[in-house]
């Protein structure tokens, strides 16, 4: 049997791949458990080994179950690691079991649940004087164009808890990102209409959306000890998201920011977080204030840029755990303005779907995309030492593309 570490991450994405990269740079072996997604491309990468569960979402026990005896037949106590919400709940809400058998990277499930509810996170927030958006948590979709009366518009609604987009997509309901971006109460009433008249109701966060494009969105990821005091990390801006006023990170750049450094480090303090988070903030111009807009407790799309500044959080957060404690800086600044960019995500959303009706001002010409990333970049999935996850990831959106599933 062998001693080295060995980590288990689960899902898929650029989120899992930077995951796994870490594990290579630290010496570790490594797992990924990808779900039945032809999307799993993560799980092609040499400095892994792929296993197929079954889906966390639609298969629950199943997914426990095959999860639970493939973990007791490696012979090692791993380290779980989390790329993807779904993930998380499901291990999380299995908590003791797992934990019997591994070692898992994340806050305590009661804790952490505080944190996945948007009401409960704005009013953390508020507790410790960290500002935020103004906000209000409806149980419920209904009648939501009487509490849109009081709200300034433009305004973006989310799920007051993780809703999966495999829900929307059951149901044949197009939706780019969970979180949705409106210019009018009419739109957002429409919206809301099409999702009840599928017997889709959730409770949501009515939130005013904060001037600004995707520069204004930063992200500190870092690594908290069980005293909720930050070791080390990284932080960033979005460069570009698709769709472009709310969506997920195509390309970010490296730059470090004092003030929300003081900010994000105040509010993991204030509720002891313990493990890797992914908390983002967005840059108000109106009062000069950085807001909190969430937290994962996971790493996000782009932590290969954090490993890219220097820093391997996973390797930090095991060594702590095993009492060994880190004594490097907390932030490497040497590459701060390089950009971190995902080619496929980024060039296709930017230069090809932007010439949709909707996103069209955000559109760039080949030339101009190009220039964007400046001299100092680095593709967050190429890597000429483990070119298979490029490969197989071009290629699912390729065919996605001919058979007409492609989103982004």
């Amino acid at each position: 049997m062998s001693d080295k570490v060995l980590v288990i991450v689960f899902g898929t994405g650029s989120c899992a791949l930077g995951q796994i990269r870490c594990a290579h740079d630290a010496g570790y072996d490594c797992i990924n458990v990808v779900g039945k997604t032809p999307n799993r491309f993560s799980g092609n990468s040499k400095y892994c080994k792929k296993v197929v569960a079954p889906d966390p979402f639609k298969e629950e026990q199943k997914c426990v179950d095959f999860t639970l005896s493939m973990i007791k037949s490696l012979g090692r106590k791993p380290y779980l690691f989390f790329a993807d919400d779904e993930w998380m709940m499901l291990v999380g809400s299995h908590e003791q079991t797992f934990e019997e058998i591994a070692v898992i990277m994340q806050p305590h499930w009661e804790g952490l649940v505080q944190l996945f509810d948007k009401k409960n996170l704005y009013e953390l927030a508020s507790k410790c004087d960290v500002p935020h958006p103004v906000t209000l948590n409806l149980e419920t979709i209904k009648g939501l164009d009487e509490h849109l009366k009081g709200m300034t518009l433009p305004c973006i609604i989310k799920p007051q808890l993780t809703v999966s987009q495999n829900e929307l997509a059951s149901k044949k309901i197009k939706a780019f990102h969970r979180t949705q971006k409106f210019e009018t109460a009419e739109a957002a009433v429409e919206w809301a209409e099409g999702l009840l008249s599928n017997e889709i109701d959730f409770p949501v966060v009515l939130q005013e959306f904060i001037p600004g494009d995707a520069t204004s969105l930063y992200t500190l990821t870092s690594y908290s000890d069980k005293d909720g005091h930050l070791v080390a990390g990284s932080i960033g801006y979005k460069l570009r998201q698709f769709p472009p006023d709310a969506g997920r990170i195509t390309s970010g750049v490296l730059h470090y920011d004092e003030k929300l450094h003081f900010y994000a480090e105040k509010f993991l303090n204030a509720v002891k977080f313990n493990g890797i988070a992914n908390t983002e903030f967005k840059y108000d111009a109106r009062d000069g204030e950085f807001k909190l807009m969430e937290i994962n407790a996971r790493f996000g799309a782009w932590n290969y840029s954090t490993l890219y500044s220097g820093i391997n959080l996973m390797k930090i957060a095991v060594d702590d755990y095993n009492g060994i404690k880190y004594d490097g800086p907390t932030f490497k600044k040497d590459r701060d303005g390089h950009i971190w960019y995902n080619f496929a995500q980024d060039f296709g959303c930017a230069v090809i779907l932007n010439k949709r009706e909707e996103f069209k001002k955000n559109r760039l010409t080949v030339s101009q995309w190009k220039k964007s990333l400046g001299k100092n970049h680095f593709e967050g999935i190429w890597d000429w030492k483990d070119p298979m996850p490029f490969l197989s990831y071009v290629w699912y959106l390729f065919v996605d593309k001919i058979k007409g599933n492609f989103v982004a």
